[in-house]
């Protein structure tokens, strides 16, 4: 409700800068009068023209005509939006009893989701219990043949006796002479894990996840000193968890490397509103600096990124991969940031439910940022014509852009997408609601790299799309892959025109969401 209301109230600023706009250049055009008559009042009379006579030449007529047309369409598109947004504000006759009842209806879905939830669970846990008792049965099986196997080998036949006789007689015989082996018993031998190298324990260790390892940790000193070894600390992932930044400094301390090259931890968004430190600070980001120069990629989850605490000079120059997913970021920071070159190397760029990001810091991004192959900007509303602008004028080398959720993406913004970035291999469009068919039309012809393109829930397209990508595929070999249409009334399931597709383009998987 609060996203909508503030889109509302952009879109209502957006349309009163039209129009003063407009005024003004109609005024400026309007010029000056040509010639004044002065004269006094005595000497107007009712045969003498009034003394203002405008003139416009046809030049000016011309630019009148052109900024008139220009500013009809921008103010009647922007009226188009404000309509738009006000159909998807509750209606007047939403009482409270409505709200009431929808909100029991919605508490009885979540209780009937939840308990078919506990049911899987309760089933997954049954099926997890039966592998790691079978586990179990064919470890002691294995542990049994090897130990029977040791004990064959170590064992020695049973003692046997072997009289010697011959023709003499009894007198002259010698004593019977008897060859007796002691019969000896192997133990029996038992493997443990404890028992193991501490090579090999290592060698086990680099299979486990960083919980896993912290936990190890906890075993014995043993294990918690082959856990200090610097190649298990490659890539430190905390996404499932809070981290606070006490525990993430004494995390640092102990295991962060010059091996270290990912790091991905969750913040504590919803504890750093009430006035506390986030999870990230500038003191840290500079130990990170010095100590782990190989760090590539930086993901941080539901964190509050403060000018007070994280400067704009702190990030490590050696990151190429950084993800800000549901983050806070305060308006300008990322324009501070890049004129430090601090990320001069990035190539990945991911900003998914970033609401935060303000149009400034996306010229930004697309003005320092030449290097970036991948943008992810799902889910951000603040972008304008501009702002798409300037990512095909300025990003070049991009290969994959995600725009899902972009309200504000027009046919114009993606026309000029398609027209300037001819490396694109992946384009993501979902949920785009202004999209219509005169827009792909221009994606289809011009972007020649396309392997995935990405369409769910456009209500804009219709089956002209797909005429149109008939005739061109017809023609020429493109190496489209995967394409995702909406499952809309203008594209029902089972639609003739995508069977033709699936037939005309037999290596592309075509699916409707």
């Amino acid at each position: 409700m609060a996203d909508r209301i503030t889109q509302l109230q952009d879109a209502v600023n957006q349309l009163a800068e039209h129009m003063c706009n407009s005024i003004g250049v109609l005024q400026q055009l309007a010029g000056n009068p040509s010639e004044t008559v002065s004269a006094g009042v005595g000497d107007i009379t009712e045969d003498k023209p009034s003394p203002f006579i405008y003139s416009l030449t046809h030049e000016q007529n011309k630019a009148i005509d052109e900024h008139l047309t220009l500013f009809v369409s921008v103010i009647s598109r922007t009226a188009k939006d404000i309509d738009f947004l006000i159909e998807l504000l509750p209606s007047e006759d939403s009482t409270a009893e409505l709200q009431l009842a929808s909100l029991h209806r919605l508490e009885e879905d979540n209780e009937g989701a939840a308990s078919k939830l506990s049911g899987l669970v309760q089933q997954g846990e049954r099926l997890l219990e039966q592998i790691e008792q079978a586990l179990c049965d064919i470890a002691e099986t294995q542990l049994h043949l090897r130990s029977s196997y040791y004990t064959t080998l170590h064992n020695t036949t049973t003692t046997t006796t072997t009289p010697v006789t011959s023709d003499i007689s009894d007198d002259d015989k010698p004593p019977s002479v008897s060859v007796s082996v002691v019969e000896t018993s192997a133990a029996r031998t038992s493997v443990s894990i404890l028992d193991l190298s501490d090579s090999l324990i290592l060698e086990i260790f680099l299979h486990l996840d960083t919980y896993s390892l912290l936990n190890s940790a906890r075993v014995c000193k043993r294990w918690n000193t082959i856990t200090m070894h610097n190649s298990l600390w490659k890539n430190f992932v905390l996404d499932g968890q809070k981290v606070t930044l006490r525990k993430l400094w004494n995390l640092a301390r102990c295991h962060f490397s010059q091996s270290l090259e990912t790091m991905h931890i969750q913040g504590c968004a919803g504890i750093a509103k009430n006035n506390s430190k986030p999870s990230l600070s500038d003191s840290l980001l500079n130990f990170i600096r010095r100590d782990c120069p190989n760090l590539k990629s930086i993901k941080l989850f539901s964190s509050v990124i403060s000018e007070q605490y994280l400067l704009a000079t702190s990030f490590p120059p050696s990151v190429e991969c950084l993800e800000l997913v549901n983050c806070s970021v305060p308006k300008g920071w990322f324009q501070r940031v890049l004129q430090t070159e601090a990320l001069k190397n990035l190539r990945t760029l991911n900003l998914t439910h970033c609401h935060t990001i303000s149009q400034v810091d996306l010229t930004a991004i697309c003005c320092q940022c030449r290097k970036l192959e991948i943008l992810n900007l799902n889910h951000n509303y603040r972008g304008t014509d501009s702002t798409y602008r300037a990512i095909s004028h300025k990003l070049h080398n991009l290969k994959e852009l995600h725009l899902s959720r972009n309200i504000p993406l027009t046919d114009s913004g993606l026309e000029m997408i398609a027209r300037n970035l001819g490396k694109l291999t992946l384009l993501d469009i979902s949920n785009c609601t202004k999209v219509t068919d005169t827009g792909l039309s221009s994606v289809f012809h011009l972007l020649i790299n396309l392997e995935v393109l990405i369409l769910a829930r456009c209500p804009g397209i219709s089956t002209d799309c797909l005429h149109c990508v008939k005739s061109i595929y017809e023609n020429n070999q493109r190496c489209l892959r995967t394409l995702v249409l909406p499952l809309t009334d203008k594209i029902p399931a089972n639609c003739a025109d995508i069977d033709d597709m699936r037939t005309l383009l037999p290596h592309c998987v075509i699916i409707q969401e």
